[in-house]
């Protein structure tokens, strides 16, 4: 239960260090309605797309880069509904930036749910998350051993493809089409689990998972589209595992194995993070645990950034009360056009980077959650549970914080303690002072979303900020290939080998700046620029 007092700042802003943080916006959608807010670095409100309060989240919500906000949403009283489960949505629809209707698309009833996630495609069309109502006989007829089938009935997952314009579903896939099973023999399915990772187990998920009803048989949280290579990433919590499927395909090509740009329909071309699922390894193999938020790292970055077509990913329950961020490498061969195993299991064995909180506690959440890639190597992050969200910079310090100002489905005064799940988020993210969106928009501070809210605050930590100046960062370090700058100002940079030579000079311009070291000999290296001087490593 809530408790207010004024001892100290406890929701809103709590962090800004102006300084080094990235300048911008950060957008935010609380599950516990359906209004979407635009603050500030000071936490003020800038602008936001109110809705009637008998909805809430359907759990997404994105602004498009023409300013509109597309998001999900769902009635708040759920007890008519046949398919229910968290995350549930119901309708999606396009808002301007007045708030007005674009289009909106419903799809809630006895056989099909919206839920979770969507994705804007380059096209205009829209791809959407849709349960499926399998009955006990379906299942059993699919090969699925009936002791898992405890609630009599699962929610099977479908992805469609929505075209605004004709109100029409052009695209689809369903994971009905492409499963296997080693469970009964006498089902046209049946076969060898390990010999064919294409294929999803029926059997998976056998035991259901904390906080989900049974039926809730895969769980699909989040998807992402890759318009380089027409596929579609999904995030399987309830499996531990995350899948691409080719979306090169036509309609009937989706249904089966072959057809389309990787050549197997609409099987699974990668998945990763639990490869027991398809018989491979152990339990020390698995690397994903119940995660969220799976993101191709190929919006918020230029192609030239060395974490470009990496995947992003919030490991939420990585340990019982250590919830992590982490990038991996997916090992696409663009040549072969597929996924590239490592034996009989697909890579990476590992992950290339590991992102934890100062405060590992601050970042426990076991659902939802945010990470994201931000410029100069700093990282947005949500623990959704806490409606915590925090920028960490290069050095993985702490640089700003904002904890939701809401309990249940409405803004609190500040001094407000929360507990958990009071002000939990699904989506959030950070937009720069430059994107399109935003052109010619009013991005004036409108006051505040919490009540009572100390209009002083932000001032007093930007004044205590200065005297401080904004130092340049380099990264990566050690660097294969381009080494990124930020600069504060116009200056000259000379690059030196230990032994004194000079190999590169130039000039820097205020922001980000590259230099190709890609000819360099791998070495130890010294950069100077202005007053600051370098040690970098040059590794191929």
């Amino acid at each position: 239960m809530g408790v207010s007092q004024h001892a100290q700042q406890t929701v809103g802003l709590i962090t800004n260090q102006s300084t080094i943080g990235t300048e911008g916006y950060t957008f935010i959608y609380p599950i516990n309605q359906a209004n979407g807010y635009l603050i500030n670095n000071c936490g003020e409100l800038i602008h936001q797309w109110p809705d009637d309060q008998k909805y809430m989240a359907g759990a997404a919500a994105y602004i498009t880069p023409e300013g509109h906000l597309l998001k999900t949403k769902r009635d708040r009283n759920a007890l008519q509904d046949k398919i229910f489960a968290p995350g549930a949505g119901g309708t999606v629809e396009l808002r301007d930036w007045d708030n007005q209707v674009i289009w909106s698309f419903t799809l809630n009833n006895e056989q099909y749910r919206l839920h979770h996630d969507i994705k804007l495609m380059p096209n205009g069309h829209v791809l959407m998350l849709v349960w499926e109502y399998k009955s006990k006989a379906d299942c059993i007829t699919a090969g699925r051993d009936s002791s898992y089938i405890s609630d009599g009935k699962i929610y099977a997952e479908r992805i469609i493809e929505f075209d605004p314009v004709s109100q029409s579903i052009v695209w689809e896939w369903n994971v009905w089409d492409h499963l296997i099973q080693d469970f009964d023999s006498t089902k046209s399915n049946y076969g060898d689990v390990g010999a064919h990772p294409e294929k999803i187990d029926i059997n998976l998920n056998t035991a259901g998972s904390p906080g989900l009803p049974n039926a809730d048989w895969m769980h699909i949280n989040s998807m992402d589209y890759n318009p380089f290579t027409d596929q579609i990433l999904i995030s399987v919590p309830t499996f531990n595992e995350l899948m691409i499927i080719d979306h090169s395909t036509t309609a009937s090509q989706a249904k089966g194995p072959t057809g389309g740009l990787a050549g197997k329909g609409g099987d699974v071309i990668y998945r990763w993070g639990n490869p027991v699922n398809y018989r491979q390894g152990g339990l020390e193999n698995q690397k994903l645990f119940f995660q969220h938020d799976t993101k191709w790292l190929i919006y918020d970055i230029p192609q030239n950034h060395p974490d470009f077509g990496k995947i992003s990913i919030f490991n939420n329950r990585y340990t019982a009360t250590t919830s992590i961020g982490v990038f991996i490498v997916p090992p696409w061969d663009m040549y072969q056009w597929s996924y590239t195993k490592t034996g009989t299991s697909y890579g990476p064995a590992d992950y290339a980077r590991v992102i934890t909180h100062p405060e590992p506690f601050k970042q426990n959440s076991p659902i939802t959650s945010v990470v994201q890639i931000l410029p100069y190597n700093h990282l947005f992050m949500t623990a959704g549970n806490k409606g915590y969200c925090y920028e960490l910079d290069s050095d993985n310090e702490v640089v700003w914080e904002y904890i939701l100002p809401f309990k249940a489905n409405g803004p609190v005064p500040q001094g407000t303690i929360l507990l958990p799940n009071d002000n939990p988020i699904f989506s959030a993210r950070r937009f720069p002072v430059n994107f399109p969106g935003f052109a010619g928009k009013d991005l004036g501070p409108k006051g505040f979303i919490e009540l009572e809210p100390d209009s002083t605050y932000c001032a007093r930590l930007v004044s205590n900020e200065e005297q401080e100046s904004r130092q340049e960062k380099i990264y990566p370090n050690p660097v294969n290939n381009t080494l990124f700058i930020e600069s504060a100002s116009d200056e000259l940079y000379q690059l030196f080998m230990v032994s004194g030579t000079l190999v590169k000079s130039g000039k820097l311009i205020p922001g980000e700046n590259s230099i190709d070291v890609a000819e360099l000999a791998d070495g130890m290296y010294l950069f100077i620029a202005g007053e600051r001087t370098q040690v970098l490593c040059i590794l191929h």
